[in-house]
């Protein structure tokens, strides 16, 4: 997915980066009074929240390394700016020097055995830790591909062109729900708070559907990871229409 930056490159990491720069600059001017340290940490919060649960920034990551006896990879952290929350797919390319590729089957359960060979099967240890099962009988180089959902690093520098062009609405209210909801500040709005917290959660939901549709008209399979909560098309239409 194409990275954007908007200060040619120069910003520092973290919250304090080029981009999250110009979001905190559209949310202090809702929060005079408000230090840039605080909205910084809750943005930083908020595109955790937004990216975990709705697994809407997806990307190929690799290729990763397949070595002989090796029956882990370890997929985090992808760079100074991303981290896999959720594999999707995983596939080995290419093959034996030619054009061929190995989709591997996901395991819901760690396949315990000794059998070496091209590995068939992967399960997902913890978010970091992929598993190969046939444990590889040789080395086949960097050849491992996993499609997943990410989320920003702690020290992100950089995020996704789909945070400007489509997701910012939401940041925004996200973020300023959880700010105006901190009691007996300037900038306290309980109200507002209540508002935006509501259009954050619709929006949350809608942008997890079109995620699975993958922003195609494509039928969604409403297929979500455990921490993305419980997936409904009637709770989507319920968020939409309040």
């Amino acid at each position: 997915m194409a990275i954007v930056t908007l200060d040619g490159g120069q910003s520092a990491a973290g919250a304090a980066g080029q981009t999250a720069l110009y979001i905190r600059q559209l949310l202090q001017q809702q929060l005079p009074g408000c230090p840039d340290a605080l909205v910084d940490s809750q943005l930083q919060l908020v595109l955790r929240d937004f990216y975990s649960f709705t697994t809407a920034w997806r990307d190929v990551i690799g290729p990763y390394s397949i070595n002989a006896n090796q029956d882990t990879v370890n997929l985090n952290p992808v760079d100074q700016n991303r981290q896999v929350q959720f594999a999707l797919k995983a596939w080995i390319y290419p093959l034996f020097g030619g054009n061929a590729r190995q989709f591997l089957t996901p395991a819901v359960r760690k396949v315990i055995g000794n059998d070496k060979d091209l590995p068939s099967t992967w399960f997902m240890q913890d978010p970091s830790t992929l598993v190969f099962y046939p444990v590889p009988d040789k080395t086949y180089g960097r050849a491992l591909f996993v499609y997943a959902s990410l989320i920003p690093t702690a020290l992100a520098a950089q995020l996704p062109v789909i945070t400007f062009t489509h997701h910012l609405d939401a940041i925004l209210f996200g973020t300023l729900a959880r700010l105006y909801r901190m009691p007996q500040k300037p900038w306290t709005d309980k109200a507002l708070s209540m508002s935006y917290e509501k259009d954050y959660k619709r929006h949350r939901l809608t942008w997890r559907d079109v995620a699975e549709r993958n922003y195609s008209p494509a039928d969604a399979p409403m297929c979500y990871p455990p921490f993305a909560g419980r997936s409904s098309s009637q709770i989507l239409q319920k968020a939409v229409l309040g």
